[in-house]
């Protein structure tokens, strides 16, 4: 092959134009010929470079990419990449079109009549359908002994918590009127008791179907070297009478009125869970560790293979005794030290903060940290801008509640609308109880009548543990038992714990865990662990999509791609035939490019029937 190059002179202008062609010489019975394979628009090249580039290109052309190389060819190889893959498009479509004309059926019909109905979300689905697949759930399911029917039950309330979080009856009637996914998983009607019943299923092979899950996982992610610990609770609508781990406790959401339920979780350094625990609504967060311990430890001996992991966790439970417990397990840990770690380096915070070592250079989110060795491990002074911004604004919106009401009730005194001491020191505990955090850097005063006892003025006067706070905000320490990592690095492996905390984000956020509206137990288990399921499958999506540079979170991705849908095209032709196409919409550009990203295709086929005359 080569390539030639031919003019041609616009007769009215004068004006010639050059492009060039990429052709073949070829024998026939008349004699040698040549045909056109590729046209190649019009190139600036001299003539050594125009045969460079014909030889690349007749090479790509027969699969050998590698067998032409030039020192200084490098542009010359991707101009040969460029038109190559202008050609293959263009082969591509050729064919395309040949396909299509070849299986073109032509109707004539009536385009009055033409009408669309079963309109249905296909986005999220074909996305939820293959990672259910792709992170081994579908395989794991086929081992449990379980009827296709129960299979596809599963399947299908897996995923529709991924995509519409909510209620059985509630999903229900979303998988009827809304969603693809009945057509996707082939399945039919679904009754509400099938539902509950899948759920106590699900609560019956929770163990095994986690730990199955983490094996799957080990093989898609690689040892796990982190693991990120947290507990959060949710509440529960109704009595609960019928529930055993319905307690009133400490709520994340501030429902002091609802009985909770707590949810404990296990994930890695990319946010793909490992194990989760559902436990009582007041379990104390020091000591559902242990729980968790036992099980990983015990029960699933491969988790870890010869990786030494690294628990990392928040400093509710921090505990001296849990820390034993891990180092016991011969597990690293990264944890904030509890009580009052950072005071006593209070000195090295406030004199000689300057001198810390920039770990984050980011303007007002600069962090500063020193390393300690000391014979507990390293310790990790910390001091970052963000958090002492944020610590001294949430301080600042409590004292000025807490004043303001304090104000309140000094001014009732004042107008001698409330004199009883009684009373007002009930309305004083009040105040202190609603502000613990706030009141005990205040001191109340109150001044009674000499005679009848009766309170004339409250005074209030600010503590000098004000100031020691203050002067503290933003800092920390950090403590481990790692002595092969720097300050950076330790601070590194603690931030990752942002990963817990997003899930927990998520699953309340995203995938429906509050409110619960369940009576019983085991129905308050399944439904929080069908959420832990779908978590599994927004994180892997989210992990695949940050792999390829793509940062959105799987909301966004869900809201873009409720536009593409499967509908049924409805119109009668000029027999009086009514036809019904079953078909999916043809894909937008922001479709294309993040199932190009996701590695996603429509499995499901354009469906034509004649449902009858007319």
């Amino acid at each position: 092959m080569f390539i030639r190059e031919t003019r041609t002179k616009n007769p009215q202008t004068g004006t010639v134009y050059k492009k060039h062609q990429l052709v073949e010489s070829y024998r026939t019975n008349e004699g040698p010929r040549q045909r056109i394979v590729m046209e190649l628009g019009s190139l600036e090249l001299d003539k050594p470079d125009l045969k460079r580039l014909g030889a690349l290109l007749s090479r790509r052309i027969s699969g050998n990419d590698n067998s032409l190389l030039f020192e200084d060819g490098k542009e010359l190889a991707k101009l040969a990449d460029d038109l190559f893959r202008n050609f293959q498009f263009m082969e591509k479509s050729k064919e395309e079109k040949q396909k299509r004309i070849s299986l073109a059926q032509y109707k004539k019909i009536d385009i009055n009549s033409l009408t669309t109905s079963f309109n249905r979300s296909l986005g999220p689905e074909l996305v939820g359908y293959e990672f259910f697949s792709r992170i081994g759930l579908d395989a794991i399911l086929d081992t449990l002994f379980i009827t296709d029917r129960q299979k596809a039950i599963i399947k299908a309330q897996v995923i529709a918590r991924l995509i519409n979080p909510g209620s059985e009856l509630s999903t229900l009637r979303w998988l009827e009127n809304n969603s693809s996914l009945p057509e996707l998983a082939s399945l039919g009607p679904i009754k509400k008791n099938e539902f509950y019943e899948i759920g106590d299923l699900l609560v019956e092979k929770k163990q095994e179907i986690e730990s199955k899950l983490n094996r799957e996982q080990k093989k898609l992610y690689g040892e796990r070297k982190l693991l990120l610990f947290d507990l959060t609770n949710t509440y529960l609508e109704g009595n609960s009478k019928l529930n055993e781990l319905a307690a009133y406790g400490h709520s994340k959401e501030k429902r002091k009125d609802c009985l909770l339920v707590s949810l404990a979780l296990l994930v890695d350094e990319n946010g793909i869970p490992i194990y989760s625990e559902i436990l009582k609504g007041n379990q104390s967060e020091p000591l559902t560790l242990e729980v968790i311990m036992e099980k990983i430890s015990s029960k699933d001996d491969s988790l870890f293979g010869n990786i030494v992991p690294t628990l990392v966790m928040d400093r509710g439970i921090a505990t001296k005794a849990n820390i034993e417990l891990i180092e016991s397990r011969g597990f690293c840990y990264v944890v904030i030290e509890r009580g009052d770690g950072n005071k006593s380096y209070r000195d090295e915070f406030i004199k000689n903060k300057d001198s810390f070592e920039v770990i984050k250079d980011d303007d007002d989110k600069k962090v500063f940290a020193k390393l300690i060795d000391t014979d507990k491990g390293l310790k990790v002074l910390t001091f970052s801008r963000a958090k002492a911004y944020k610590e001294a604004s949430i301080d600042r919106q409590r004292i000025k509640r807490f004043l303001l009401e304090f104000n309140k009730i000094a001014h009732r005194v004042e107008s001698s609308i409330l004199r009883d001491n009684s009373k007002v020191n009930i309305a004083i505990g009040k105040l202190i109880s609603k502000y613990p955090s706030v009141a005990k850097y205040y001191e109340i005063s109150t001044t009674l009548e000499p005679v009848k006892s009766k309170v004339i003025s409250l005074t209030i006067k600010e503590k000098e543990s004000l100031k020691e706070r203050s002067d503290l905000y933003g800092c920390y320490v950090i403590l481990t038992n790692h002595k092969d990592l720097d300050a950076r690095g330790i601070w590194d492996v603690y931030m990752t714990l942002t990963k817990v905390e997003n899930a927990f984000k998520s699953l309340k956020s995203d995938l429906g865990i509050r409110p619960i509206h369940h009576q019983k137990t085991d129905r308050v288990i399944a439904h929080l662990f069908v959420s832990v399921l779908a978590y599994h499958l927004l994180a892997a999506i989210e992990f695949e999509l940050g792999k390829k540079g793509d940062r959105r979170k799987w909301s966004t991705i869900k809201e873009l791609l409720l536009t593409h849908q499967r509908s049924t095209l409805i119109f009668t032709d000029d027999k009086e035939n009514v036809h019904h196409i079953r078909i999916s919409s043809s894909l937008e550009p922001e479709h294309r490019s993040i199932y190009e990203v996701l590695g996603i295709k429509d499995k499901l086929k354009r469906i034509h029937k004649i449902i009858g005359t007319l």
